[in-house]
């Protein structure tokens, strides 16, 4: 990724998980050249109950332009599900997108997690028990063994941009999405 290009970019919505007849869709945000990209898996904010994958146009849009593969998730909420349904589907959305990474743009290694609000608190728990079975998701696609997962480290940064710009009071801030935040999920 160059600190100073911008990059034209495509946005679709791609479904990564169906419960019954809902799916749930990932708005990817990517951009366009020879990659391969950082790749974020961007979590909305909203209370643990609220909120969408359109929410956060204003920070994933930069992003993207700024050379950073966006998946903005869709996820189920309360009333819909109770706790750990959200997460279910948090920790199959990024098993199932490092299984995607090259078709997207990214490799399975540059893979994070970026969240806002409630969304960051889910982050941060996605990554913190990669071991505990109570919230796994459900089983993959065969597609060969699911990636592990490991938390590098959270951070608090403003993102602005494009060009991307970052600020902050996170240790690495300026560096974090030259560097996979989940990685081997």
């Amino acid at each position: 990724m160059t600190a100073n290009r911008t990059y034209d970019i495509d946005v679709e919505d791609v479904e990564y998980l169906r419960h019954g007849d809902k799916p749930l869709l990932a708005r990817m945000f990517k951009p366009r050249g020879p990659g391969p990209f950082p790749a974020i898996i961007e979590l909305h904010g909203g209370a643990w109950c609220l909120g969408d994958r359109l929410m956060d146009v204003s920070i994933n849009e930069p992003l993207a332009k700024s050379g950073v593969v966006v998946a903005a998730l869709d996820f189920r909420v309360p009333p819909e599900a109770s706790y750990p349904g959200s997460l279910a589907d948090i920790n199959y959305a990024i098993r199932w997108f490092k299984t995607q990474a090259t078709e997207f743009g990214s490799r399975p290694d540059l893979v994070g997690a970026l969240g806002s609000s409630s969304g960051a608190h889910q982050a941060i728990l996605a990554g913190m028990r990669p071991a505990d079975g109570r919230q796994p998701g459900p089983p993959l696609p065969s597609r060969g063994p699911a990636p592990g997962r490991r938390l590098a480290w959270p951070g608090r940064c403003q993102i602005r941009g494009p060009p991307l710009t970052c600020r902050g009071t996170g240790r690495g801030c300026a560096s974090a999405l030259r560097r996979p935040v989940l990685a081997g999920y």
